[in-house]
């Protein structure tokens, strides 16, 4: 059955500022043109096929009345509810069934209009925090991270090594927080000790390479990352959220296509200017450590894909709840305002084909068809 309703409001929204009169008179020409195609099939439809056509195109004439008079009440456009309306109707179920990956950051949208990594405090974590040997092992990571940090820096540059000698820069800022404010942060430590790890495992790989043996880490610089490693991964293994990253073998992600994928969603979302500082950098350490066929570097590429995941569908459902904002739909919260909301929907339509590899697998109940066409459907909001 033809979409009657996407027909009328089309014709609606290039009558401009045209009143009711106006409408109605498109709405008889409407119903002209449909009596006579269908009297011009061959064969003819039946009678209750007929029947059928005609009230589908008066429940369009209704659903357009009924927006355009929604509209007026919450001052809006009927291009611009019409859009939000449909924002809804495509994206809501989808947005609802969707749920962070727990083997990546969880994300949250700030008031700002920031992507951000959501502290989440586990009193599990903040326990072993709180333990004398945690403590001071905590303080002795501690200086062996600023120990590390000097040495990479007077190393000689390698612009290869770039993402490990922002780990460790990044690592040592956390560690010197307190043990249980570090404790909060032990995925995002863990994900960071991984990728030193897979840098060590590429460094190897490097020096085997005949062709490449000068690019390789320095001796001493791989020996002293090694033995951080060698320190600081049993230590977050000793935190229940360390222990469980390490156990998610089944999450691991060896597939290049959505690796790609999740790097192009993470470029988008930064120019967008929705995701940067240490946070964006992280992730983007996760994927250039994961680079590799090694276990380390499936383990970080996997945790940077899960992160990334989670960045869509934290976006999925900012605009979602943005849209049920602007028609009034009971229940929506949207913090941030209309410029963000229009930096995430750019980012989303431009990234449909990305989101529909990376979020359709993680929305059970919902057909996968139906999430792809309702993220191909999506088109950029109209001007207001």
């Amino acid at each position: 059955m033809t979409d009657y309703y996407r027909l009328i409001s089309r014709a609606v929204m290039e009558l401009g500022s045209a009143g009711e009169a106006e409408r109605h008179g498109l709405y008889e020409r409407a119903r002209a043109v449909l009596v006579s195609r269908l009297q011009e099939l061959d064969p003819p439809l039946d009678d209750i096929r007929r029947t059928k056509e005609r009230l589908a195109l008066e429940e369009a004439f209704r659903r357009v009345e009924a927006r355009i008079e929604a509209a007026t009440e919450r001052g809006l456009s009927f291009p611009e509810f019409d859009h939000h309306a449909s924002v809804v109707a495509a994206l809501g179920r989808l947005a609802e069934a969707l749920h962070q990956q727990s083997h990546g950051a969880r994300m949250q949208l700030t008031g700002g209009g920031a992507v951000r990594f959501a502290i989440a405090p586990s009193a599990a974590d903040r326990d072993i925090a709180g333990s004398p040997t945690i403590e001071r092992n905590h303080a002795d990571l501690r200086v062996r991270c600023a120990a590390l940090d000097d040495m990479v820096q007077r190393a000689p540059w390698r612009p290869r090594w770039a993402g490990l000698l922002r780990a460790v820069d990044i690592l040592g800022g956390m560690l010197a927080l307190k043990s249980p404010q570090t404790a909060d942060r032990i995925g995002v430590v863990w994900s960071l000790v991984v990728s030193l790890r897979a840098y060590v495992e590429q460094s190897e790989d490097v020096r085997q390479n005949a062709r490449e043996p000068d690019d390789a880490l320095e001796p001493e610089v791989l020996h002293a990352v090694r033995d951080f490693v060698f320190a600081a991964a049993p230590w977050v293994r000793r935190f229940p959220s360390g222990r469980d990253l390490d156990s998610d073998v089944g999450t691991w992600v060896d597939d290049d296509s959505d690796f790609e994928q999740a790097a192009a969603l993470l470029q988008r979302v930064e120019r967008q200017g929705l995701f940067g500082g240490d946070d964006a950098m992280i992730v983007a350490i996760t994927l250039d450590a994961g680079r590799g066929g090694s276990v380390p570097a499936i383990r970080a590429r996997s945790w940077a894909h899960a992160t990334t995941c989670n960045i869509g569908i934290v976006l999925v459902q900012a605009l979602v709840a943005f849209a049920k904002t602007r028609i009034g739909a009971e229940g929506a919260t949207f913090a941030a305002g209309a410029e963000v909301a229009q930096a995430i929907e750019s980012v989303v339509v431009a990234s449909r084909d990305e989101l529909v590899t990376l979020l359709s697998p993680l929305a059970p109940g919902i057909d996968t068809d139906t999430a792809c066409a309702a993220l191909r459907d999506l088109v950029p909001v109209p001007p207001g």
